[in-house]
């Protein structure tokens, strides 16, 4: 089982029309089980753009999602239990993918969608190998990828008619994570 909590950097449109981007502070919390070759991660991010910008494209984001985490190194002989540095960084490493939902809010107008988030981390351990319990320090890199975009609108429920003022919220580029993590 597993816990971890971090901050990162999002990497996000601040203006759609010109592909401007913006580095956006993400807040990330996971949990999981599983340490064999497959786990299970549960995760939820939140970013903070509002405030940081005058664009009117920037949105804060809240995302949940629930993960299929791919060890490939867990099955690996020589490193399969090995107490050495390396190896145990090696089993470590992560690849994960699957289902996730983000809500965008641009203060009063918000919206949301449904998408996959990819992504993969590596974790260094800070606790000897003896102890039954890790502390590590993880850093990973993911993206959510929507079925569409999310569309924010000031009117009425009916999206982007013409006498309302609406906009079309696409994926984040990329995120970039550190955390501390606990695995017991």
């Amino acid at each position: 089982m597993e816990l971890a909590a971090g901050m990162g950097v999002s990497r996000d449109y601040e203006d759609l029309e010109r592909n401007d981007l913006k580095n956006v502070p993400v807040f990330h919390v996971m949990g999981g089980f599983g340490a064999g070759i497959l786990g299970v991660n549960f995760a939820f991010s939140s970013t903070q753009a509002l405030g940081r910008s005058r664009s009117p494209f920037l949105v804060d984001r809240l995302a949940g999602e629930a993960l299929l985490v791919f060890r490939p190194a867990a099955v690996v002989a020589p490193w399969r239990d090995s107490a050495h540095y390396l190896a145990r960084v090696a089993r470590a490493f992560s690849a994960a993918v699957g289902p996730a939902y983000e809500h965008v809010s641009a203060s009063r107008p918000r919206g949301g969608r449904f998408g996959v988030r990819v992504g993969g981390h590596i974790d260094l351990p800070l606790s000897p190998a003896r102890e039954p319990s890790e502390l590590r320090l993880r850093v990973g890199v993911r993206r959510f990828l929507g079925f569409d975009r999310a569309v924010l609108t000031t009117g009425a429920n009916d999206p982007c008619r013409p006498a309302q003022s609406c906009r079309r919220v696409g994926d984040t580029q990329l995120e970039v994570l550190g955390a501390l993590a606990v695995v017991f």
